[in-house]
């Protein structure tokens, strides 16, 4: 299913496609947030967006488009429904391991989007590749995402550690592509929910511990951290429910026989 918009995407070849979804650069943004919305209102009834809200380097057709996704009641998700509730069960175990991280453990993630405060990751797993330094200081979190095939078996998904500083601020950005979905577990977060992030045009989600999250990072999203603490939180990928190699293959030869 495509977005609300109804707008369609991969009608380009990747070599054409990739330079043309590239992010407009940080600084061009802002102060000229109408000027960045109306490109890419344009560029999308252009078919190089699969919507103007929906921006990623590569844009599948035939997965359904949503911002926000219910762990609980969207189907294809709730096929993950033990593995969310096994990792949510040992919350204070993940939560001891995470503060057992030095400073040194915490890798700060330079980008444009950065307009104040300070971001780090401390990575898992990296398209399948499990992460043994960080899995050394972390194995209970390890260990439960090694069980949790859909996530650490996908290689297009990445599960990590999360941390942003008091005052961070990052700017609208999308993910690189809709394959995937996102689930946020908060092992740290003020209960008054001075942290959020906006989904799309008007989604908000607003991190709470222990409240899984689910959404999709190919959706422009921007992300505030206004409380007087660190948030950190768990964050899993896993595969689109409609995905597959045959969705992919679909997506690619309509790119080639468009150009024939």
């Amino acid at each position: 299913m495509n977005s609300a918009e109804g707008e369609k995407g991969g009608n380009l070849p990747l070599f054409e496609f990739l330079p043309r979804l590239s992010p407009l650069p940080p600084r061009f943004c802002r102060g000229r947030r109408d000027d960045a919305t109306l490109l890419y209102q344009e560029s999308s009834k252009a078919h190089l967006f699969l919507s103007s809200h929906q921006r990623p380097l590569e844009g599948l057709e035939d997965l359904e488009s949503k911002p926000i996704w219910n762990l609980s009641d969207d189907v294809g998700l709730t096929a993950h429904d033990e593995d969310v509730q096994g990792i949510r069960a040992r919350l204070e175990d993940l939560q001891e391991e995470a503060r057992s991280l030095d400073e040194p453990d915490w890798n700060p993630v330079v980008t444009g989007y950065l307009t104040s405060g300070n971001w780090s990751e401390a990575p898992l797993y990296t398209f399948r590749a499990r992460r043994h330094h960080t899995c050394g200081l972390l194995p209970t979190t390890c260990g439960l995402l090694d069980g949790f095939r859909a996530a650490s078996s996908c290689h297009r998904c990445t599960s990590k550690l999360v941390r942003l500083a008091p005052g961070t601020h990052l700017l609208p950005h999308c993910g690189p592509t809709n394959s995937r979905l996102r689930l946020h577990l908060p092992l740290r977060a003020p209960p008054s929910g001075c942290a959020r992030m906006r989904v799309g045009p008007k989604e908000e989600v607003r991190w709470r511990e222990g409240e899984w999250v689910a959404f999709d990072d190919s959706y422009e999203h921007e992300t505030w951290n206004e409380c007087d603490d660190d948030v950190v939180l768990l964050s899993v990928d896993v595969p689109h429910p409609d995905y597959s190699e045959t969705t992919k293959f679909n997506a690619m030869a309509r790119t080639i026989f468009a150009q024939l």
